[in-house]
């Protein structure tokens, strides 16, 4: 009997252990913790192996909060279980970046962000980034411009706006207006008797 019952005995003393073990691990949810399990442990094996450990080393490298470490856990584990986890992640780093370009309050920080991070899709936040300064330089024309100018502030709001659409570079070209009451005065000053007199 005993001969017959040990194989039993033996596959419960082991299963009980794995589980010990799992929960232990489970508990810690530590890479390092959910290693030591996969040394012997063998009940959870596939579910360590592909979700558990993974998550955790994600969760180390979000708390590195930049898109360097989320990326480098991307290229470690490409098509992971938890790849949706990894791409929300990303896109956190992503937005933190870009609230660092945004706090520097100029188009040459916005652009410096897409320079280092060309695949940040984004594009509705850096928009909305970018319209933000052109407004507030609006508000800034306000408070040291001729506000009270109808004129002055037609001609910034419609260079505000064709800047934000076209990019921060324009060329503009100031023309003379010569006034229909100038002209007249030079023709009456020509047909002065003095000025014919004195003329060539």
């Amino acid at each position: 009997v005993a001969l017959l019952l040990a194989p039993a005995l033996w596959a419960t003393r082991n299963a009980l252990s794995d589980r010990s073990m799992f929960h232990k691990a489970d508990a810690a949810k530590t890479p390092e913790a959910y290693k030591a399990y996969l040394v012997h442990g063998t009940g959870h094996e596939e579910e360590v192996r592909t979700t558990l450990l993974p998550r955790a080393e994600l969760e180390v490298a979000k708390k590195a909060q930049t898109v360097e470490a989320i990326r480098a856990f991307q290229d470690a584990h490409p098509k992971s279980a938890v790849d949706a986890e990894a791409s929300a992640a990303l896109r956190d780093a992503f937005l933190r970046e870009l609230d660092k370009a945004k706090a520097k309050s100029s188009l040459a920080a916005l652009d410096e962000f897409v320079k280092a991070y060309p695949d940040h899709h984004l594009d509705a936040e850096l928009e909305a980034a970018r319209h933000d300064l052109y407004a507030k330089s609006a508000t800034t024309f306000g408070k040291v411009g001729k506000a009270d100018d109808p004129a002055a502030k037609g001609f910034v709001d419609k260079l505000r706006a064709w800047l934000e659409a076209h990019g921060p570079t324009v060329t503009i070209v100031f023309r003379r207006e010569v006034s229909p009451a100038l002209a007249q005065a030079d023709k009456l000053i020509g047909a002065a008797p003095l000025n014919k007199t004195l003329g060539p």
